[in-house]
């Protein structure tokens, strides 16, 4: 065992006591049951928009960061990130505007 798996041990047994603790209390009176629940959500949606944020910033940070951004090739454009609708993608073969074909008829 690593010296620090008894502190570990400890803590997790404590939670373990602590959550059977509060169902046996649950039991007995029930507006505990209803905070317990209104707790593990908000610690769900904290969790949540934690990860959010967390996520964001680690966006922002790789735009900004200078490693990242595309080099400019050949004729001074610089590449679009990714290719998406009508950028960097062959044009359609079908014809794009409305106006009337010439049928050849009259």
């Amino acid at each position: 065992m690593v010296s620090s798996s008894g502190t570990e041990y400890r803590a997790l047994m404590a939670a373990v006591g602590a959550v059977c603790a509060l169902a046996a209390v649950a039991s007995v009176v029930p507006v505990v049951e209803h905070i317990v629940a209104a707790a593990l959500v908000a610690l769900g949606l904290g969790w949540l928009a934690v990860a959010v944020v967390r996520r964001e910033r680690r966006i922002r940070a790789r735009i900004a960061d200078p490693r990242t951004r595309p080099k400019p090739v050949a004729g001074g454009r610089v590449p679009a990130l990714r290719a998406g609708s009508g950028v960097d993608a062959p044009v359609s073969p079908a014809l794009t505007d409305h106006t009337p074909t010439p049928t050849g008829g009259a």
